[in-house]
């Protein structure tokens, strides 16, 4: 489906060029995050506090995904194939991010 200027904004050849990097900002950005929350916490089981949090967040950003990138329609909304096999290994490269980067934090504490 296009939008009204022409071709989808995710299947402009910039847009894509940019999705190796999407897992990558997620691996910087979710352990910084991780080590604040669990710094400040500092729960008496660091490793099953840093499971909760990466269980959570996954869920979340799963959900997230689901309602804001293909159930709303907007210029930028994919489809469900589009976001789910059109885009891998991206999406499940961050999902994989976002779940390990409390456990990335948990070790540097």
């Amino acid at each position: 489906m296009e939008s009204k200027q022409g071709t989808k904004p995710s299947k402009v050849l910039a847009y894509k060029k940019t999705e190796p990097y999407h897992p990558l900002y997620n691996i910087i950005l979710f352990p910084i995050f991780s080590y604040i929350y669990l710094v400040q916490v500092n729960p008496a089981n660091l490793y099953q506090e840093a499971l909760i949090i990466a269980a959570t967040w996954t869920a979340i950003t799963i959900i997230v995904d689901l309602i804001g990138w293909v159930l709303i329609k907007h210029p930028w909304y994919m489809t469900f194939k589009e976001m789910y096999i059109d885009y891998q290994p991206w999406i499940t490269l961050i999902y994989i991010s976002i779940f390990v980067s409390p456990f990335i934090a948990a070790f540097l504490i």
